[in-house]
C-alpha cells in the first residue's frame, strides 16, 4: 500500500472522535474493523510476509465494551535459549495457565449461582 493511501486512511479513521461519558468512549463495530485493517496495512507497509504470506508481527484488537481485556501476554519462543532462559519461559506458560484457570473458576462460581 502506498504511503499516501495509508496517511488517508489514518485520518479518516481520527476523523470522527469518540468521547466518554464517564465509562467506556462509544466504539462502534466498524471501529474495530477499521482499526484491525489499518493496523494490518501499517504491518505490511513496513515488512514484507515469508513465503506462507505470514507477517512478523502479531496483533489482537479487544472491543473493550463487549470482551474482558486479553489475560495472556506472549511468551518467548524456547528455542535456541539458555537452561535459565528456558525456566523463565515455562514461568511465563505457567502464569499465563494460571490466569486462566483463574478465569474458568470465576465463571464456574458464577453459573452455580444462575
Amino acid at each position: 500500500m502506498e504511503n499516501k493511501a495509508l496517511h488517508d486512511k489514518l485520518d479518516e479513521f481520527l476523523e470522527h472522535r469518540r468521547l466518554s461519558s464517564g465509562g467506556y468512549a462509544e466504539i462502534t463495530s466498524q471501529d474495530v474493523v477499521d482499526l484491525n485493517h489499518l493496523i494490518s496495512d501499517v504491518i505490511k507497509a513496513k515488512c514484507q510476509s515469508d513465503p506462507d504470506g505470514d507477517y512478523p508481527i502479531d496483533f489482537k484488537i479487544i472491543d473493550r465494551t463487549k470482551f474482558e481485556p486479553m489475560h495472556f501476554f506472549p511468551v518467548e519462543y524456547d528455542h535456541d535459549k539458555t537452561k535459565e532462559k528456558r525456566q523463565e519461559i515455562l514461568e511465563d506458560h505457567l502464569s499465563n495457565l494460571s490466569i486462566a484457570m483463574s478465569r474458568v473458576d470465576t465463571a464456574i462460581k458464577v453459573s452455580k449461582f444462575e
